[in-house]
């Protein structure tokens, strides 16, 4: 199981959460994570789940590189058109163009997205690039729309903010913005609204080490202040080959999923577990969510039929297929801590897919 330094929720408890050690803002970094799959993984009935039992580490983080193990940029998918769906950005492996996938506004198999539209070139030297709410309005409040951030060779991460209007390569306006150095030190990034104020924060494991830290966003889009210091989150994720983070369980908590070497599925509730004696809040428990995923060489989090939940894209590596997992709504986990019943069997969303190297 995951230990954890504050379990957190979307109100005063995240408050709880980022009640723990802060440590000095080094530097930031984010990554792009996948598995890929063949026969379908998934929420299955089957053995009982083997989690790894997850350590604290105080070793002091190493230099490291963002991982080139996935296809996913860490984090969910965001609104590029303005409607309110939630559209895929993703980089052409062989090209470099970065485009974006629109969301149809129905969840509806291979009809679900629309033909992608180019959004900019030369994006190939690029480490790592993701999406979330950074810039904000002009009046610097949060807004829906998803800006794109990248992190390159140099360990610079930089924000392209969105424009305001989905318009091929007009949709990123100038200039763009450099928020951060030497993220090289991380090996695992993705971003979540982790305090639920409208502003999207980034989530980091610190590269040699199994902790994870939150960088919440500052409330203000200006350069290197856009973030603040980071504050640890949760230990022991050494051998985790992806993070993410979603409310999975439904307790209005962020939960953080992740993925393990031996192809299980997992989330971790920061709200669930024994109580830790010296602080009175939860340890933590971790639960399977399915097994066979090394089949699978890109995962990132949607909400492809807009209910509100969070549902999971992956990638099949055998044959490039997009799959889509929903959400059933359900969060029963049995007495061996799986929870198979949260997502539902796959449908093909798309195909060819191979040909990106960046899907999120």
């Amino acid at each position: 199981m995951h230990g954890t330094r504050k379990p957190g929720g979307r109100d005063g408890t995240v408050r709880r959460l980022l009640a723990a050690t802060t440590v000095a803002a080094a530097a930031i970094t984010m990554v792009a994570l996948a598995p890929a799959a063949s026969a379908a993984p998934g929420p299955q009935a089957g053995p009982q789940s083997r989690l790894t039992k997850h350590v604290a580490r105080t070793a002091p983080a190493t230099p490291g590189r963002v991982s080139t193990r996935s296809a996913s940029s860490g984090g969910g998918s965001g609104d590029f058109t303005g409607d309110g769906a939630k559209d895929i950005l993703a980089r052409h492996q062989a090209t470099g163009q970065l485009k974006v996938y629109p969301h149809s506004g129905t969840y509806n198999g291979l009809n679900t997205y629309t033909p992608a539209s180019v959004i900019n070139f030369g994006w190939n030297g690029l480490r790592w690039i993701g999406q979330g709410r950074f810039a904000g309005n002009l009046n610097g409040t949060p807004r829906n729309l998803s800006d794109v951030i990248s992190v390159g060779s140099d360990g610079r991460m930089i924000i392209y903010p969105h424009s305001g209007t989905f318009n091929g390569t007009s949709t990123l306006r100038a200039p763009s913005v450099v928020v951060g150095f030497n993220w090289w030190v991380n090996d695992l990034i993705f971003t979540y609204d982790f305090d639920g104020n409208g502003w999207d924060d980034i989530l980091a494991r610190r590269a040699g080490t199994g902790d994870t830290y939150v960088y919440r966003h500052s409330g203000v889009f200006n350069g290197t202040a856009t973030f603040l210091a980071p504050q640890l989150v949760s230990t022991g994720g050494e051998t985790d080959l992806e993070q993410n983070m979603a409310d999975v369980t439904g307790d209005g908590s962020p939960d953080l999923l992740f993925l393990q070497p031996d192809g299980f599925l997992a989330v971790f509730s920061f709200t669930a577990g024994p109580t830790d004696p010296a602080t009175g809040k939860p340890l933590g428990q971790a639960y399977a969510l399915g097994f066979g995923w090394e089949t699978i060489n890109a995962i990132t989090l949607t909400d492809i039929n807009r209910d509100g939940k969070p549902d999971i894209l992956g990638r099949v590596a055998s044959n490039g297929n997009l799959q889509a997992y929903t959400n059933t709504g359900s969060w029963d986990p049995n007495q061996f801590g799986q929870a198979y019943g949260t997502y539902r069997v796959p449908v093909v969303v798309g195909f060819q897919w191979g040909i990106n190297d960046v899907i999120t």
